[in-house]
């Protein structure tokens, strides 16, 4: 069936709209209620069927569903959603502009160098260079005890 005989069908502009653009009906359903982004290791809920991103759904406080309020609820991985997450390109959430499947983003912000390191000696946070910069000219001594505990 093509697009032109489809829309016909429905009556509204908006379900004309949603006919015409079915990769974004995809993405606001695999858009997790939390963190309004595409859904990371997605998993779904047991009381409403709602997707979540796992990092987003493991970290609320008051163990109530999100997008239900239901007390108590469970949930686990979904499969499905989880092919089709990696089938849409990502924006690194750093803000490099990096680009890439959902399955892949991951890696990439493992190692971005937009990515905020935090020093676990003092309050000091920058981007991976001058972190790296910091700890030289901060931190050497702690750093070498490290290694000299290791021998």
């Amino acid at each position: 069936m093509d697009l032109n005989r489809l829309s016909r069908v429905f009556s509204t502009k908006e379900q004309q709209k949603q006919i015409a653009n079915p990769d974004k009906i995809l993405e606001e359903e695999l858009k997790c209620p939390i963190c309004l982004e595409v859904s990371r290791k997605p998993v779904t809920t047991d009381c409403c069927g709602s997707v979540f991103c796992e990092d987003c759904i493991k970290n609320i406080v008051t163990k109530k569903c999100p997008k239900c309020n239901k007390q108590s609820f469970t949930y686990s991985l979904n499969i499905f959603a989880n092919r089709l997450v990696n089938q849409f390109p990502i924006v690194c959430k750093y803000g490099c502009g990096h680009v890439s499947g959902g399955s892949e983003i991951g890696n990439h912000e493992k190692q971005c160098p937009n990515k905020i390191l935090k020093c676990k000696y003092c309050n000091f946070e920058g981007v991976y260079n001058s972190f790296l910069q910091h700890i030289i000219n901060q931190h050497v001594n702690q750093i070498v005890q490290l290694f000299e505990k290791q021998e």
